[in-house]
C-alpha cells in the first residue's frame, strides 16, 4: 500500500509542514493537492471544489509560505461575510502563531478608526469583508502597491455583493504581476469570464468536477442524505423537535429565509429545551461573536440563521443541514447542504416543505439531477415515506352492439304457407 502524501510532497517546506502537523493538518486533502501547486508557482488559480473539501488551506498554505520577512502588506484576501472572514482569519492565526508573521481581520460592523491605526502596522495579511476593504482603500489606509497574491473567497457571492464595482475596479487596477485566486464551490459563467478577462492565463482548478450535479458547475460532497418532509408551517417547530430526537444529530444548521423570523424560531426551539443559538447579520457584534466562537469550538447543537451560514462556514461537526424554509434556487441548496458531509463524513440535508409547495422540491430534485428523497417520523424513526400508488381505475364496461335476432322459418312474415 502506497504511503498518503504529505505537504512537503506537494513543495511546501518543513517548518509550514510542522505548523500544520502542529493544527492537526497532516494529510493534504485532493483540493489541496491540485492546488497547492498551482498557487506556489504564483499562477492566477480558478478554484472550484464542493463546500467542505479543503479550499481555504488550499490558497493560504502557499500565500503563508512565499511571504517576505518586511513589514508591507502582501496578501489580501476577501470574503463575502463577516463569518467567513472570521473564520478565515481564525485559520491564518492558528498558522503564522510562533511566526514573524501578522494578520489582521478588516470587518464591516468594527470600528473603522481602529482598523486604520491597525493597518499602520502594516499585517503580512489582511483579511476583510469587500464594503469594508474598499472603505480602508479610499481612505489610503490599505495600500494595494505591495500585495504580492488577492484572493476571492466565494467569488460568485463577493463579486455580487459589489454594487458600486469598487472591488472589482481595484481588481483592474492591480498590477498584472499580482497573482490572483478566485474561489467557490460555485463559480458561475459570469466570474470565470470576469477572471480570464483579468488574468487570461489563469489555472482553471476542479477536481470535483467528476461530482457535478448539473452542467451549471453545482458541486456536492458525496455522502449527503438528500431528503424531505411535507409539513406545514405550524407543525415545523414540532417536526424538528421530533427529527432532532430521532436522529441524535452531532450539529444542526437551521435556515430561515427571513431574518426576522430567527428570533422567534431560536426562542420556540429553546423551549422545546433545545440548546439553540442564532447567527445573522444584524444581531448585536458581541452575541455573534459568541455564536461563532460557540461553533467553532463545535459547543452547539443547533444555529440558527440565515444564508449568511451558507458560505464558506466550517464546523465538522455538522452532521444535518435543515432548511426551515426551503431554498429558493439550486445554488442556494449546493451552499446550505454543503455545510454538512464535509471532509469526509456523511450528513443528511432535510427540506420542510408546505404539502401544496411540494411541486418546489420536485423541481429542485431536476434541476439538480440528484434524487431527492421525501421522509417521514414513524415510531420515533426517520424513515422513507411509503408511497401510495393509486390503484388505476376500473374502465367502465363497453356495451356490445345489440344482435339482430334471427328470424325462425315458421316466424310470421317469412313468406311461408301455414
Amino acid at each position: 500500500m502506497s504511503k498518503p502524501l504529505d505537504f512537503s510532497a506537494l513543495g511546501i517546506d518543513a517548518p509550514w509542514v510542522a505548523r500544520l502537523r502542529a493544527c492537526a493538518y497532516t494529510v493534504p486533502v485532493h483540493v489541496q493537492q491540485e492546488a497547492i501547486p498551482a498557487v506556489l508557482t504564483r499562477s492566477s488559480v480558478l478554484l472550484e471544489a464542493y463546500t467542505g473539501s479543503g479550499k481555504t488551506l488550499a490558497y493560504l498554505v502557499p500565500i503563508v509560505q512565499q511571504l517576505v520577512d518586511e513589514r508591507r502588506t502582501q496578501a489580501l484576501i476577501v470574503a463575502p461575510t463577516a463569518e467567513l472572514a472570521m473564520q478565515i482569519a481564525h485559520v491564518t492565526s492558528r498558522l503564522c502563531t510562533g511566526t514573524a508573521y501578522t494578520m489582521h481581520s478588516c470587518i464591516g460592523g468594527a470600528a473603522l478608526a481602529r482598523q486604520i491605526d491597525a493597518l499602520k502596522k502594516k499585517p503580512h495579511i489582511v483579511i476583510g469583508t469587500p464594503g469594508r476593504v474598499c472603505a480602508l482603500i479610499a481612505h489610503g489606509a490599505l495600500s494595494c502597491a505591495a500585495l504580492r497574491t488577492v484572493v476571492i473567497d466565494e467569488a460568485d457571492e463577493t463579486l455580487a455583493l459589489d454594487d458600486g464595482s469598487e472591488l472589482r475596479n481595484m481588481l483592474s487596477a492591480l498590477s498584472k504581476t499580482v497573482q490572483l485566486v478566485f474561489c467557490s464551490a460555485t463559480l458561475s459563467a459570469q466570474t470565470i469570464a470576469h477572471m480570464q478577462s483579468l488574468r487570461p492565463d489563469a489555472v482553471r482548478i476542479a477536481p470535483h468536477a467528476v461530482m457535478r450535479t448539473a452542467p451549471d458547475a453545482l458541486v456536492l460532497p458525496p455522502h449527503i442524505r438528500h431528503t424531505f418532509i411535507t409539513v406545514p408551517l405550524r407543525d415545523r417547530i414540532d417536526i424538528v423537535r421530533k427529527l432532532i430526537a430521532a436522529e441524535q444529530p452531532s450539529g444542526v444548521l437551521l435556515f430561515v429565509q427571513d431574518t426576522r423570523h430567527i428570533a422567534s424560531v431560536c426562542a420556540k426551539l429553546q423551549f422545546c429545551g433545545i440548546d439553540a443559538i442564532s447567527v445573522y447579520a444584524d444581531q448585536p457584534r458581541l452575541q455573534r461573536t459568541q455564536a461563532m466562537e460557540r461553533l467553532r469550538k463545535n459547543q452547539f447543537l443547533v444555529i440558527v440563521g440565515t444564508d449568511v451560514l451558507a458560505r464558506g462556514l466550517d464546523a465538522c461537526t455538522v452532521s444535518h443541514v435543515i432548511h426551515y424554509d426551503a431554498p429558493y434556487s439550486p445554488e442556494q441548496y449546493v451552499h446550505r447542504a454543503g455545510r454538512t458531509g464535509r471532509m469526509g463524513n456523511t450528513g443528511t440535508s432535510v427540506i420542510l416543505i408546505d404539502p401544496a409547495h411540494a411541486f418546489v422540491v420536485t423541481k429542485l430534485s431536476k434541476k439538480l439531477d440528484l434524487p431527492i428523497v421525501g421522509h417521514t417520523l414513524r415510531f420515533g424513526a426517520f424513515v422513507p415515506a411509503v408511497v401510495h400508488k393509486q390503484p388505476p381505475k376500473k374502465r367502465a364496461p363497453t356495451s356490445s352492439p345489440k344482435r339482430t335476432a334471427r328470424k325462425s322459418p315458421e316466424s310470421p312474415g317469412d313468406g311461408s304457407a301455414r
